[in-house]
This record gives structure tokens, C-alpha cells and sequence, in this order.
């Protein structure tokens, strides 16, 4: 049966039964079969999920033995253990524990069966006296700018009993209530105008109130609690069933706004947000206590949470609560396929290996939390995308808080080749707005015993999207490859991608990118180039002020950037005919012989230099040669050569230092084709 915002009083009435259990006795003073056994009493009080008092003082416990039809045995101890040698049978066992001036604070009881040479061990949980009243006092904050239409603290007994009139804290945010002495489940709705707009929030605890003692909690709320949707009703749910209840209801109800209240850890199977019902309701998923965890059932494919599709958009927010994936199915914790996300404080999505969050269409919004601990595995082209967020080209993701950490971009093959974009966050075609947050730590890798590996954006890649950035780090981040290469260790900008990054309005900075001049190392971003940022288009900028429509860095000292810079250094010798930048065609030659071009390079930083080769010859006679990097002049030793009408192109990674290549044409002994030529460009 579903729980709606009081049904909870079993599990604390569970708590106060106690466990007994039997044991062999093992004290020298164990007796034979002289019709006696021992009963070790063990005292605990209340360490429930619960909001308490300041538990007096207490100076003594009483603990009374007692038989049906029998006389009782009390003793009076100061200490939280007794080991009493009692007749056989079976004894109810009350506690009451005493403050120094008389007063019956806390109370316990169970029932223990005493037999022959054995020793008893009894735990008893004290709870409350529940005789009298005791007093729940409350201070409500909120913040700047809200103001306050109307608020109630409502108290609801966990037992049945009849419930105290709620509150109004309209005329007042602090205040206390006296109530009978039992559990309550305090609710805090307020609703309000911020900038003009009608917001409401909501906060839930449970609270233990004792006789004649004040409990007293404080209720703080920040902008980011309050919702435009209205809070039509609460529901607690403590395993699938009722959660799965708490859907149904909300499914039925015209109201927009609901909370449900998660009160212990449990599994759920996937839970689809695409029925039209949902459509324009926001759902607020929240610990009622500690936070609590939602796990998917193990070897359930497709999304714990799906939230949307092409014509339903609801709202899932999630605040104080985990999510997690406890297999190695390959597919996000949420997927977001046309309604909203919403990520708040204590909020916390781990355990994947299909990614943590995926966008596909519809809105993330991440002001607090956390994303970490994901990976996102090979898909079938052998590649991995967004180990922590990926966002489609549907997709928005706006982060003005919280941590994206942790999360790995991992490929790996041993029959082709693989790639790994993102281990943070993966845009490809959609929009990434960071303001605020961090995304640190995280990894893309590539691995594969017979092919090349490439990575591409230990923290963000940037396909065919955009991203803008106006604040918060972007450190820690790691792109890796078995071989070959990898690319931008903090950010990969593609040639199709816009990255900008400007402060937002009236700030002077726009957060900070770590590249190898981190003071720390913790902070550095790595990569076999592009430590900080790399962009594909050229010319790739790094430690500059110059804007153009691919990139936009801020003028603020606080950034940094580690990338291939415009200084590279190139010197060329040789009789060849310059013919553009960085471009030289051979010169005439007769048969038989052969002419060569030197390049020398001066890189103040790793780096990579593209080679592209024509040739206009005899076809399979006269070629062109490139030597490899720091090789020599020569036509048996070389990288690759062309002949005829071919073209090629590679790419040498370029170590920081003084470097050499050398380019050839040579003849055989008779024939001439084409232009009887061979031409060079050289990018970077």
C-alpha cells in the first residue's frame, strides 16, 4: 500500500524490538544445571534517522525483570550493561532511564527466554517516554529577493494519532509548538515571488519529540529550492512497489508539482517518464532523512530514470539522493529524450557504464551535486562518447555548480582501431553552458594491440556543437592513447565546434582551464598536446588574447592555456622553389639523379606537423620521398613516398626542441611524366 506523508510508524516501532540471542557460558562463575542462566543486557539509545533533542543527562537506568504471575527483580545500575544470573523462564525486561533530578527520560522493553547454562544476550533500543508533551521550536530562513506570500510548518504524527493544527509562518519564521511526545514528520511548504514570478519549496524530517524537552531545528532555504511549479502533493516511498505507487497517483492527479519522499536505500526497475500523463509535471525525488540511494535492478537494460519524448516534457529534479547503476549494462543512469533534468544539491548519479547522463533532446540544468564514477564503454564503431554527460544534438546542458569527476571515456580494442571522446562531458551537436562547477579528474582513453588509438578531450570535446564558458575549472582532466595521439587534455575543440569563452556580464573572469603551468600538479590538465585547450581549426591558438570565430579567450591573468602556438619555427634549405607558406616544389633534375629539401623546426613546445606529399612523375618510377622525423636524406629509409599523380599526408608528433625532415624527388634512368616534379606543404 502506497505511503502518502505519514504511514511510517512501523519502522519506528521497529526499532524500539529488541534482538536476543543465545551463547554457550564461558564466565568462571558459570553454573552447572542448577536451574539458572544469565541475561547480559546491553543499552542503546536512539541513533535513528531522526531529528532530536539534546538528550538530557542520564544518571541512572532501572531494569526490572519480570514473569507472568511471578515477583519482579529490579536492579538499579549507572552504566549501559547488567549480566543478571536469573531462574528459568521467560521475562519481559523493562528499562527506564532517569535523569539526576527523577525525571523518566527514555524507556525500552523486550522479552528474553532464560534457559539451563546458556547466557542471554538482550540489546534494548530507549526510546522517548511517550506519557506527556514536549515542544518542537522552528526558525525558517530564506533568501534575498523572495518575497514571502505564504509558509506552514505542519507537524503529522507517525502513529495515527491525531495530528496539531499546522503553523502559519507567514507573520513569523520562528516559533514552537508544544505536541504530545511521539515521532513527527515535519513538513515546511513555502511560497513566494522571486522577481516577480510565484516559486514554491518544500523540506521534510522526521522529528523524535520527548516529554518536557525541546527539539529544535533550523530550516534554510536558498533560490535554487524553489520551483515554479506548484507542490500538489508528497508521497513516501521505501522500496519499488510503493514508489511505483507514488508514479500511479501522480500520473492521476492534475496538480503539476509533486515530491516524493525516499526513505530507505532500495532498487527500482527502469522508470519511463514518457506517458502523457507527466506531461508539464515536475517530480522532486529527495531523501526524507540522510540521503538515501536509488539503485537500478541488476541485468535490466535501457535507464534507471528515461525522462520524455518527442511530445511529452516533464521535469525530474533531483536533490539529497543517489542514483546508481549496479551492472555493466551499456546505458546512462538518466536519459533525457525530450522533457527536463534537474540536478541539485546532494544530488549524486554514479556506478555507470554506459555514461551517467544522456541528452538526447530536452534541457539538463545542474546547479549542485555530483556526477562521478561513470564510464562510458566502447560502442560498436569501437568508440566511446561522455563518460560523465553526453549531449545530442537536441540537447541543452546549462552547469552552474556541482562536480562532473571521475568519469572515464574508455575504448578499447584488439582487432581495430579506437577512439574515446569526453571523458567529462561529450557535446556533439548540442549546446554546453558552464558558469560555475568544476569538471576535474576525469579520462579519456583509447586502447588497442593492432591498430592506431586516438583520444580527444580529457574534460569536454566538442564535436559539431557549441560550449561557452564563463566561469567555473576545468582541472585534473587526463586524454590518453596506447598510440598514436591524444588531444586536449582540459578541452578538444573540433573543426566543426565553437568554443567561447568570456566573462560572464560584470565579471572579469571566465573561469580557469589548467594547462602545464599549474603550480599544482593535481590541477594540470594532460595530454600528448593540448595540455589546457586543443582546437583543430587552424591556426590553433593557445596563451593569446585574439578572438576569431572559433574561439574567444578572456583577457584575465587567472587562465591558462597550453596548446600549439603561432611561434612554431620553421627554417628551410635547399635549392627547391618556395610556392606558398610553408610550401616548395623541387626543382628540373636529370635521370638518375636526385634533389632534397631540408626543413628544420625549432618547437617551444610539443606539437604536430602535417606533411602533405604530390607528385606529378613517371608513375612507379620517379617518387617523392619524406624521411621520418630526425631521420636522413634517403630513398630506402623514409616515411612514405609517392609517384605518378599521388597525394599524402601524415601527421608527426613533434617534441618540444630542434628537429629535422627531409623531403626528395628522385629519377630512374630515362622517361619524364607530368611536371616531372614533386611539391611539399607543411601545416600545424
Amino acid at each position: 500500500m502506497m505511503k502518502q506523508t505519514k504511514q511510517f510508524a512501523a519502522f519506528f516501532a521497529a526499532i524500539t524490538v529488541l534482538g536476543a540471542c543465545t551463547a554457550s557460558l564461558d564466565e568462571p562463575a558459570q553454573a552447572g544445571k542448577d536451574g539458572t542462566g544469565l541475561a547480559r543486557v546491553s543499552l542503546h539509545i536512539e541513533e535513528a534517522r531522526t531529528l532530536l533533542p539534546t538528550i538530557p543527562e542520564i544518571s541512572t537506568y532501572t531494569v526490572e525483570f519480570s514473569q507472568s504471575g511471578g515477583s519482579a527483580i529490579s536492579k538499579t545500575i549507572t552504566e549501559k550493561s547488567l549480566t543478571e544470573r536469573l531462574p528459568l523462564g521467560t521475562y519481559t525486561v523493562k528499562v527506564t532511564g532517569n535523569t539526576a533530578d527523577g525525571i523518566a527520560a527514555v524507556e525500552g522493553i523486550a522479552t528474553a527466554n532464560i534457559t539451563e547454562n546458556a547466557a542471554i544476550d538482550i540489546a534494548i533500543q530507549l526510546t522517548p517516554v511517550q506519557n506527556g508533551t514536549g515542544t518542537f521550536a522552528y526558525t525558517v530562513t530564506l533568501p534575498a529577493g523572495l518575497t514571502l506570500e505564504r509558509g506552514t510548518v505542519q507537524l503529522t504524527s507517525l502513529s495515527e494519532e491525531a495530528n496539531p493544527d499546522p503553523v502559519n509562518i507567514s507573520t513569523g519564521l520562528s516559533g514552537s509548538v508544544t505536541v504530545p511526545s511521539r515521532y513527527y514528520q515535519v513538513s515546511i511548504r513555502v511560497t513566494g515571488t522571486i522577481g516577480g514570478v510565484s516559486k514554491t519549496a518544500a523540506k521534510n524530517q522526521i522529528a523524535h519529540i520527548y516529554d518536557n524537552l525541546e527539539t529544535t531545528a533550523t530550516y534554510g532555504f536558498t533560490a535554487d529550492e524553489f520551483t515554479d511549479a506548484p507542490i500538489g502533493a508528497m508521497f513516501e516511498a521505501g522500496n519499488n512497489t510503493e514508489f511505483t505507487e507514488a508514479l500511479t497517483a501522480i500520473q492521476r492527479n492534475v496538480e503539476t508539482g509533486f515530491i516524493i519522499l525516499i526513505t530507505s536505500d532500495f532498487s527500482l526497475d527502469p522508470v519511463s517518464l514518457t506517458d502523457a500523463q507527466y506531461n508539464g509535471k515536475t517530480i522532486t525525488i529527495c531523501s526524507m532523512s540522510d540521503i538515501c540511494e536509488l539503485s537500478l535492478n541488476q541485468y535490466r537494460s535501457g535507464s534507471l530514470f528515461t525522462v520524455g519524448s518527442s511530445s511529452v516534457s516533464p521535469t525530474l529534479v533531483l536533490q539529497d539522493i543517489t542514483l546508481r547503476r549496479q551492472d555493466s549494462y551499456n546505458s546512462s543512469i538518466v536519459n533525457v529524450n525530450g522533457g527536463a533534468l534537474v540536478l541539485k544539491a546532494g544530488g549524486k548519479i554514479t556506478g555507470s557504464y554506459g555514461g551517467g547522463v544522456y541528452v538526447g533532446s530536452g534541457t539538463f540544468t545542474m546547479s549542485g551535486g555530483e556526477i562521478s564514477g561513470n564510464t562510458a564503454s566502447s560502442s560498436s564503431d569501437g568508440s566511446s562518447y561522455g563518460g560523465g554527460v553526453y549531449v545530442g544534438s537536441g540537447g541543452t546542458f546549462t552547469m552552474s555548480g556541482g562536480e562532473i569527476s571521475g568519469n572515464t571515456a574508455s575504448s578499447s580494442s584488439s582487432y581495430s582501431s579506437s577512439s574515446s571522446y569526453g571523458g567529462g562531458v561529450y557535446v556533439g551537436s548540442g549546446t554546453f553552458t558552464m558558469s560555475g562547477g568544476a569538471i576535474s579528474g576525469n579520462t579519456a582513453s583509447s586502447s588497442s594491440s593492432y591498430s592506431s588509438t586516438s583520444s580527444y578531450g580529457g574534460g569536454v570535446y566538442v564535436g559539431s556543437g557549441t560550449f561557452t564558458m564563463s566561469g567555473g575549472e576545468i582541472s585534473g582532466n587526463t586524454a590518453s592513447s596506447s598510440s598514436y595521439f591524444s588531444r586536449g587534455g582540459g578541452v578538444y575543440v573540433d573543426s566543426n565546434g565553437t568554443f567561447t569563452k568570456t566573462p560572464a556580464s560584470g565579471s572579469t573572469t571566465s573561469g580557469v582551464i589548467y594547462g602545464s603551468d599549474a603550480a599544482d600538479d593535481a590541477l594540470k590538465n594532460t595530454a600528448t598536446i593540448g595540455m589546457a585547450v586543443f582546437c583543430s581549426s587552424s591556426p590553433i591558438r593557445v596563451r593569446t588574447t585574439t578572438a576569431d570565430e572559433t574561439i574567444s579567450l578572456s583577457t584575465s591573468s587567472s587562465e591558462h592555456w597550453d596548446d600549439q602556438s603561432t611561434v612554431l619555427s620553421l627554417t628551410w634549405s635547399g635549392n627547391w622553389t618556395q610556392t606558398g607558406d610553408n610550401q616548395y616544389t623541387s626543382n628540373s633534375i636529370e635521370h638518375s639523379a636526385s634533389t632534397w629539401e631540408t626543413l628544420i623546426i625549432n618547437a617551444p613546445a610539443d606539437c604536430f606537423i602535417t606533411v602533405t606529399l604530390t607528385a606529378s612523375s613517371e608513375s612507379n618510377y620517379d617518387f617523392g620521398y619524406v624521411s621520418t622525423l630526425d631521420g636522413s636524406a634517403s630513398t630506402s629509409n623514409y616515411q612514405f613516398r609517392v609517384s605518378g599523380s599521388q597525394s599524402q599526408s601524415y601527421t608527426y608528433l613533434v617534441s618540444a626542441g630542434t628537429h629535422c625532415l627531409y623531403f626528395g624527388y628522385a629519377k630512374d634512368s630515362s622517361v619524364t611524366g607530368g611536371n616531372d616534379n614533386v611539391s611539399v606543404a607543411v601545416s600545424y
